[in-house]
């Protein structure tokens, strides 16, 4: 059918039925080759027929097609119109009927076509079916075409979907067709969801996402996927209309087949590696990093293979489950019965994950609950939200700041929602998507309307088309974020070893994605998220996007012009030997030449030096970071780095702002709000290597003067009174560079 001709027949019916806003438009293309139980009731017995394509044959088969077509239409898809018109969505009018019993045929040569169309109140479709004979005369492939305009997506789904067996029933051909179901979005569907952008922002990315997961571009739309198979439906209705089914299918990535549940259209779970992976990544990174995590609150609509990875650890004692669709879950036990196995739990215990006792399945919705416990508070140590597509409520403020009065000290939060941005399609506009409005707010402090929370990212490519990215907020003043950022896999894999229970790791691995080395990946977000930080508000704004990530790769902005000079009351003085102009960068060679010791490794090393006071080269080892070394408690980082071999170590102290002529990266960041502390910057994240060893000008500098900086920037807790005694003798004496006689033994 052609395009114009079908654009004919879309705009006469939809101008007599007034559906123009509310129709959506799928085709179902479906080709088979007749069984020769058909093909002999049209072919004389010596496998010749009368014609080269019997007409009777291509009447025939498209009028029983279409006859189906009608019936599942108005049996099936009917009673789904009839579930929204109870929910508050437009009731169904009842004039309007166009209709033809003509069915138009031709032939060409070996083929023929008929095209047959019928037009409803809710819809319209339109049937073409071609026949073409083989040169043996005893072949006949059909091809069949269904273009269908239905009130709502669903209900096109659902009948073209019911149609595919009655269609392959007709030619006998059951299981061996080759059918895809596809959108075909009209220009009224197109300035429909246009105008959708004025009260929820849809970037592109977010839009890709949804194709990514989306039943059509992964089940009905893929002819070449081999067996699928429809193993359920459920159609359901509370406060609006639900519908879940459960495929099967094989893909030649994997040796078994796959199961995946879709909610509303979309991929819920699956039995593939990606649902391994997406549970994995959403739990564990947050449960390693809690000192002792106890109790857990799961926020999903199909919660199993997340109960089921938070249940594997000693420490859990109860798991609070809301937002589940009950339905989903029974699905989920089902047919993808691996998730819901916990006979790690031992005999004492069920061996259903949803069923354990210390699991909690709350039927009250989501809101409802987080609104009863203002009055009932209760803390959880950990949460994690599985953000389903289009679910933007999920993402609001509102939601984390009530998630908020259920924190303790160490608690933190994972959400999961979307994919990474592209380098190249990037919102920039000036309102927010939900998913950006959450992180810009996350790490803003409370009286700026945030959550105050040290916010991160970090992305598992293997979990899609499930959700791929994971925004994990942690409660400020808390280990969870040293032992989140904690740069050593094997301290990792030893608290998976120690914490999980007994019995997981005795058939194999653990897990299937998680363990220390890719926590680590973790650890380095994707340069498209700088990308996506430096061109959305407020990060373009800032001095880190519009001042350092241009020039860090301009070589004309790198000074390597600095020499040591013997100075008789300050030891050395590092000068430079031409004019540096500011926010330039001084002997960046500096970065390179660093030793970073990790937090739990500073604090191991002390204890040490305290158990043991007579090792000296390790006490040694203490001073000469603590003399030379910057100490970094944020963005990615916790511990301390200390520059080894770079004449940036003898960078004197500036006892004034007059006196200061270079500052580090961390004092050129600051958020929209005008603070330097400043716990979610993609570009920070990524380079908070160079915190401490990367100093730039921060005025311009004459050929001789000298490169001082103001100690107090290496030091998180810039008030620590031994720390600003030190650097009181500096300044009340005169002296220079740290030395051991400094150092209070």
């Amino acid at each position: 059918m052609s395009m114009s001709s079908l654009m004919q027949f879309a705009v006469i019916l939809l101008a007599v039925c007034g559906q123009a806003t509310a129709s959506m438009t799928y085709n179902l293309y479906l080709d088979g080759i007749l069984s020769p139980k058909v093909t002999s009731l049209y072919l004389r017995g010596d496998g010749e027929s009368a014609e080269p394509v019997p007409d009777t044959l291509l009447k025939d088969l498209s009028s029983q097609v279409m006859g189906e077509l009608v019936n599942v239409y108005n049996v099936t898809a009917l009673k789904m119109i009839t579930e929204m018109s109870t929910s508050d969505s437009p009731g169904v009018e009842d004039e309007c009927v166009v209709a033809s019993d003509d069915i138009s045929c031709q032939q060409i040569g070996g083929c023929g076509k008929c095209v047959l169309q019928y037009g409803s109140k809710e819809g319209g479709m339109q049937l073409d079916m071609s026949v073409r004979l083989h040169e043996n005369n005893d072949i006949i492939d059909v091809r069949t075409e269904v273009t269908l305009t239905a009130p709502t997506s669903a209900v096109a789904r659902e009948t073209l979907t019911r149609m595919v067996p009655k269609v392959e029933d007709k030619l006998g051909c059951n299981g061996s067709s080759i059918w895809s179901i596809q959108h075909q979005p009209s220009m009224l569907e197109t300035m429909a969801s246009t105008s959708n952008l004025v009260e929820t922002v849809v970037t592109n990315q977010e839009d890709k996402d949804r194709r990514a997961a989306s039943i059509d571009e992964l089940i009905l739309g893929n002819a070449l996927m081999k067996n699928r198979t429809r193993l359920d439906y459920v159609s359901a209705t509370s406060k609006k209309p639900r519908h879940l089914e459960v495929w099967s299918f094989e893909d030649v990535k994997f040796i078994q087949s796959v199961k995946s549940l879709f909610i509303d259209g979309y991929l819920a779970t699956t039995s593939a590696p990606a649902g391994i992976a997406h549970a994995e990544a959403l739990v564990h990174p947050a449960m390693v990093a809690h000192p002792s995590p106890k109790r857990a609150l799961v926020i999903s609509l199909a919660p199993n293979a997340i109960v089921k990875e938070v249940l594997k650890y000693k420490s859990i004692e109860h798991v609070t489950v809301v937002g589940s669709d009950v339905d989903a879950v029974k699905l989920v036990e089902k047919h993808m019965p691996s998730f819901n196995d916990c006979s790690f739990l031992g005999p004492d215990d069920s061996q259903s994950c949803m069923e354990s006792a210390a699991v909690k399945l709350v039927k009250e919705d989501l809101y409802t609950w987080l609104d009863a416990k203002r009055e009932l508070p209760e803390s959880f140590d950990v949460m994690f939200v599985d953000v389903p597509i289009g679910k933007h409520e999920w993402l609001s403020l509102e939601m984390y700041k009530k998630l908020k009065g259920l924190t303790a000290r160490d608690s933190a939060f994972v959400v999961s929602s979307g994919s990474s941005p592209s380098l190249f399609d990037v919102n920039t506009e000036t309102v927010l998507s939900p998913r950006e409005n959450l992180l810009r707010q996350a790490a803003r402090n409370v009286e700026y309307g945030g959550l105050n929370a040290d916010t991160l990212l970090y992305d598992e490519p293997l979990a899609q088309p499930l959700s791929s990215t994971f925004i994990i907020m942690i409660q400020e003043d808390g280990d969870s974020y040293y032992r989140f950022v904690r740069r050593n896999a094997p301290a990792i894999d030893v608290d998976l070893v120690n914490r999980l229970r007994p019995g997981i790791s005795d058939r194999g691995h653990p897990t299937l994605v998680y363990d220390g080395p890719t926590h680590l990946n973790y650890l380095m977000i994707s340069r498209a998220w700088e990308h996506w930080y430096c061109q959305t508000l407020p990060g373009r704004n800032l001095p880190i996007c519009d001042t350092f990530v241009p020039h860090w790769f301009n070589p004309k902005y790198h000074f390597y012009n600095a020499e040591v000079q013997r100075d008789p009351k300050k030891g050395r003085k590092l000068i430079a030997r031409e004019d540096i102009p500011k926010d330039h960068f001084v002997l960046p060679h500096d970065a390179a030449l660093g030793i970073r010791i990790e937090r739990d490794k500073w604090e191991a090393l002390n204890k040490f030096v305290e158990d043991f006071p007579d090792a000296g080269m390790f006490r040694q080892f203490c001073d000469f970071v603590l003399a030379y070394g910057f100490e970094s408690e944020s963005l990615e980082r916790s511990g301390w780095v200390v520059s080894i071999a770079c004449n940036n170590s003898f960078t004197n102290h500036a006892c004034t702002k007059e006196e200061e002529t270079t500052t580090t990266l961390l004092d050129i960041h600051y958020d929209e709000d005008g603070h330097d502390d400043v716990s979610f910057s993609p570009p920070m994240n990524r380079r908070a290597d160079l915190l401490g060893v990367l100093s730039m000008t921060s005025r311009d500098v004459k050929a001789g003067e000298e490169l001082t900086i103001d100690y107090r920037c290496f030091r998180d807790d810039a008030n620590d009174p031994e720390f600003n005694e030190f650097l009181r003798q500096i300044c009340e004496e005169g002296g220079g560079m740290v030395n051991d006689a400094l150092i209070d033994e």
